[in-house]
């Protein structure tokens, strides 16, 4: 059933526009840069400043990566075990939204207006990765389910995952915990397969006796 879809730069804006409802625009190398649109509140940004450089050899910003290590999951008679995993860097189209809720204790008042609050600390940064997986160029089919797979086995880990990138590290992220891998195929599109990945920040808690 694969095919040889291989997107071009183009094809990937398209893609993330329809699914993603973001409009893309990739400036033209050959075009003037007087030609070039402007932007009030907005400037171009070069290799120099990127964190990756794609295969499309465009620069990346907010690379997310899972690190290696060994961590907990369980077996096929439920039992927990050690599983190695090596570093994971997910597909450069991933998309990190981020929100957090402080923890407020209200109180009513008595005889008057509104409520005496009481602030208790911060919850766990809730997170929403969406990403799309695609093929690359010599085997677009296989690099695609590759990395499906891959996600599966991470959102299998009954534990703390390790995270590295400017994203996570700008919110002093270290680890997360995957609540939920949600894959949707686009028909007619074997090679391009979104998914969405729902986590929360994890804190190692220490205990001083």
């Amino acid at each position: 059933m694969a095919n040889n879809y291989n997107p071009t730069p183009a094809q990937v804006a398209a893609i993330i526009s329809e699914i993603f409802g973001i409009a893309i625009y990739r400036p033209v190398p050959e075009r003037p840069a007087a030609a070039q649109p402007t932007f009030q509140h907005g400037s171009f940004v070069g290799k120099a400043d990127a964190e990756a450089v794609s295969d499309f050899n465009l620069p990346v910003f907010g690379v997310v990566k899972f690190k290696g290590g060994s961590y907990n999951t369980y077996n096929e008679r439920g039992q927990v075990v050690k599983q190695r995993m090596n570093d994971f860097v997910l597909p450069y189209s991933c998309i990190v939204d981020f929100s957090r809720e402080k923890i407020i204790t209200e109180t009513q008042t008595l005889g008057g207006t509104g409520t005496v609050k009481e602030l208790c600390g911060l919850g766990d940064w809730q997170i929403n990765i969406s990403g799309i997986a695609f093929g690359n160029r010599s085997d677009s089919s296989a690099e695609a389910h590759r990395i499906v797979a891959e996600l599966t086995r991470w959102a299998n880990i009954c534990d703390s995952i390790s995270v590295e990138g400017e994203v996570f590290g700008s919110k002093d992220i270290d680890n997360i915990v995957i609540k939920k891998l949600d894959i949707k195929p686009i028909e007619a599109k074997f090679d391009v397969i979104p998914f969405t990945i729902e986590a929360a920040s994890d804190e190692p808690i220490e205990l001083i006796i």
